[in-house]
């Protein structure tokens, strides 16, 4: 009985709350792939197309032949101690981070520019 009460008091609302999270990250990466400003959307755009691209040569291609794709092996040796779907795993995790880190600091760029070039008309 008191395991049950858990459950339905602890458990069940932090489940909720996980699934309105989730919801509000889904909206908002649907309201990206469709902002008015092209330039913007196009990076978005690009870069879902380089996550999938990424997917399909790391966990795709270790789910369908059973082993590593030879040339990420020989750029990472260490991935060879590792489960194919493990490492590719590894691999789409750590090419995802680099991705994304690297559209974040280009994309921030990219704003402080063209508020450095409105600055400079403006005056």
């Amino acid at each position: 009985l008191g395991f049950g009460m858990v459950l339905v008091l602890l458990v069940v609302p932090a489940l909720v709350a996980i699934q309105q999270d989730l919801s509000r990250l889904k909206d908002a990466a649907f309201r990206g792939l469709r902002f008015r400003d092209t330039g913007l959307r196009a990076v978005l755009n690009l870069a879902l197309a380089a996550i999938i691209a990424w997917l399909g040569a790391t966990m795709g291609y270790a789910a369908v032949t059973g082993a590593l794709w030879q040339p990420l092996v020989q750029a990472v040796p260490q991935l060879a101690r590792l489960s194919p779907l493990l490492g590719g795993f590894a691999l789409f995790l750590a090419g995802v981070a680099a991705l994304l880190l690297a559209l974040y600091v280009a994309v921030g760029m990219g704003i402080a520019l063209r508020r450095i070039r409105r600055r400079r008309r403006a005056a």
